[in-house]
């Protein structure tokens, strides 16, 4: 395969995105057998030249145990070098960890930290666990806008995040539903979205 065989030869001088590339085809078996081994060389050398892509890549490798055995501390530490280089998915993957107490101790502030940064550089499933977070909370208003902007950002919570705006919207009195709309919309177009929800989660 000519784009195989181009990559080989890029990565081979340690083109990082280039290695990265070559790794996401044995992985997939795109345009060459699947060889999960493969991948992992691929990414290990990609995410150690810097590549944030091949960083979250390996984080979810470890995370999973799929090619390497399963090793929660260094998916944190790859999320975490490649949070660096404010990668949106690392960022959310490192959120997702602190909540759960996976490979770091369990903290729920700094979870929300991390899911607002993702949220505000456009990860759709940051703003479906904001808004979990905030239906906990005990704020419907903005617990509903974020799960209605999440239902059009993520396909992995798409359906559960339009379940729980539709149920919250049955919850809210008409003004609070027509405040929770509009606070959707100032969502997606504001550039200061983390002091936007910030000063919601205050009201």
């Amino acid at each position: 395969n000519a784009a195989v065989n181009w990559y080989e030869k890029a990565a081979g001088q340690h083109h990082a995105a280039a290695q990265t590339n070559l790794a996401s085809l044995y992985w997939n078996g795109q345009g060459t057998t699947k060889n999960v081994q493969a991948a992992i060389k691929w990414y290990t050398l990609s995410a150690t030249n810097g590549n944030a892509v091949a960083q979250v890549n390996l984080g979810n490798a470890y995370k999973l145990g799929i090619g390497v055995p399963q090793d929660f501390s260094l998916a944190v530490k790859w999320y975490e070098k490649a949070a660096k280089a404010q990668h949106p998915s690392a960022i959310y993957y490192l959120g997702v960890m602190h909540e759960n107490g996976t490979g770091v101790s369990k903290n729920i502030t700094k979870a929300e930290s991390l899911y607002l940064e993702s949220a505000a550089r456009g990860d759709g499933s940051a703003y479906y666990k904001l808004g979990m977070l905030h239906s906990h909370l005990q704020n419907p208003v903005l617990a509903y806008a974020l799960f209605n902007v999440a239902a059009s950002k993520t396909l992995l919570f798409q359906e559960e995040a339009i379940y729980r705006r539709d149920y919250l919207a049955k919850k809210l009195n008409e003004n609070d539903l027509r405040r929770a709309q509009d606070l959707s919309k100032e969502l997606t177009q504001s550039d200061k979205f983390i002091e936007l929800v910030q000063s919601s989660i205050n009201r």
